[in-house]
């Protein structure tokens, strides 16, 4: 096959499609504008003239696989006789880069749709393990409504690095936003996140899109935005001002590992949610009580689901960070950062060791406050056990036993709750009084054995000095109400 490119004109005929205009050319294809002829339908027609046409049928195979409605479709492939070409489905003309060489604004609840609708179709590649070229800001189209499509880069082979798409796609976004407007300097922090920086890893593209969707619905929920003025040229200095803040902002949230890594190494399976069933359960006290289905944590909330939290709670504003606080939390306590979160974290992403034990994302997250704990709990829809919550669940059948009060991973097999004997001691969900000293005030209580602290297993119970209490043995699980 020749290398050189053949002169191509309107009118052409190749197959069941028609020439009509040249858009694009390249050193080894041509993009036209054509027409499929039985079925009057506008196509786009990418004509490949290069040395390696084996590899381009490759592509094309693979782009044909893509319908999921972000990508642009592509139809067939046609044999002519100096080359080799495929009809793909006309994308909408507006872009991104258009948008932007525009100088047109975009508002927060805009940025995160357009994060939302990208994420999510470079999400789904990854899981199908379908690879990509690089592309930029001209490759994303915006339909009606703003519904995002995008060129249809699939390739085939294996997924190389995508910096270049992310850099390309951030920097666009952010000299877009909108500044001024709720939300602006949320959308900043996340679109760094996604771009990562020299030292820190970018998130997955399936995270960007659930963060983006969470960023949406908050903004969707908050006041009506004032509406949007004009852009006037001489205020990009101040927007770039608060650009670099939300991207300093951003980056201090890297740096002291406020995001989650992929991690290469086996995992255990978290994340399990079980039943204990209504029954008679034994009371703290003594006697028994009759008690409704709850639902509770199979393990201890690990480092790896805490760290999706802190990311999240970047991105939440005054008052949803308020809606989730337990009652009386003191003025000063604004945090969620466990105590050395900045020593141990790095080290369980890397799988290392930490004050002389083996720590990793699936270990049991520890160092938390009480609010630290309620406030993981509420944003998961559920509460911190309560003691009869904890005795139900040490007592039902689905309890595992035979546990040491042991370090390590959480979890194990089946569906059953472990961890009520170890690894961590675990925080309650209400204080309440020592019966050793009946006449003292109720105080913050810790529930089950630790690896530091066996005592009577998963019956443990110890009454702490104060709900502001950071231990590397102490942390939580969360438990969810089931309606009747």
């Amino acid at each position: 096959m020749s290398q050189s490119i053949p002169h191509l004109e309107p009118g052409l005929q190749i197959g069941d499609y028609l020439l009509t205009q040249l858009i694009e050319t390249a050193v080894d294809r041509q993009v036209w504008l054509g027409e499929q002829i039985s079925v009057k339908r506008e196509v786009e027609i990418v004509c490949y003239f290069g040395p390696d046409p084996e590899r381009f049928l490759a592509d094309i195979r693979v782009k044909a696989m893509v319908e999921d409605g972000v990508f642009g479709l592509v139809y067939e492939a046609v044999q002519a006789e100096e080359f080799i070409a495929y009809a793909a489905e006309v994308l909408p003309e507006r872009s991104l880069a258009r948008l932007a060489a525009e100088h047109q604004p975009l508002t927060p609840l805009e940025v995160t749709q357009i994060i939302a609708q990208v994420a999510g179709a470079l999400s789904s590649l990854d899981k199908r393990g379908i690879a990509r070229e690089d592309f930029g800001p001209k490759e994303i189209r915006f339909g009606p409504h703003n519904n995002v499509r995008i060129t249809n880069v699939t390739k085939s082979g294996p997924q190389t690095n995508d910096m270049p798409t992310r850099r390309a796609f951030v920097d666009t976004l952010v000299e877009r936003i909108e500044f001024g407007q709720p939300g602006a300097t949320r959308m900043t922090t996340l679109l760094e996140y996604i771009k990562g920086t020299e030292t820190q890893s970018p998130i997955p593209w399936s995270q960007a899109k659930s963060l983006a969707l969470q960023v949406h619905e908050q903004l969707k929920a908050s006041p009506i935005a004032p509406p949007r003025s004009t852009p006037v040229l001489e205020s990009r200095q101040s927007l770039r001002g608060v650009t670099i803040a939300g991207l300093i902002f951003g980056l201090v949230a890297l740096i002291l590992g406020f995001f989650v890594f992929r991690d290469s190494s086996p995992k255990v399976e978290t994340g399990l949610v079980v039943t204990v069933p209504a029954g008679r359960y034994p009371r703290p006290n003594g006697g028994l009580v009759e008690l409704s289905p709850f639902r509770i944590d199979a393990t201890e909330v690990t480092i790896g689901e805490y760290a999706e939290f802190m990311v999240a709670w970047q991105m939440m504003t005054f008052s949803q960070r308020s809606d989730l606080w337990l009652p009386g939390r003191p003025d000063d306590k604004t945090s969620i950062r466990p105590h050395d979160w900045n020593s141990y974290y790095p080290k369980a992403r890397s799988r290392g060791t930490w004050e002389g034990r083996r720590i990793c994302l699936e270990c049991p997250v520890f160092g938390v406050d009480w609010w630290d704990a309620g406030a993981y709990a509420k944003w998961k829809g559920g509460h911190l056990p309560t003691e009869q919550d904890w005795w139900a669940a040490s007592s039902s059948l689905i309890a595992a036993t035979g546990q040491k009060s042991s370090w390590g991973p959480v979890g194990g097999p089946g569906e059953k709750i472990y961890g009520l004997k170890g690894n961590v001691t675990e925080w309650a969900g209400k204080f309440s009084k020592d019966p050793a000293f009946p006449i003292s005030s109720p105080k913050p209580v810790a529930l089950g054995g630790s690896f530091k602290k066996a005592s009577k297993g998963a019956l443990t119970r110890e009454w702490l000095e104060s709900p502001t209490l950071r231990r590397d043995d102490l942390g939580f699980r969360v438990a969810y109400a089931v309606e009747q």
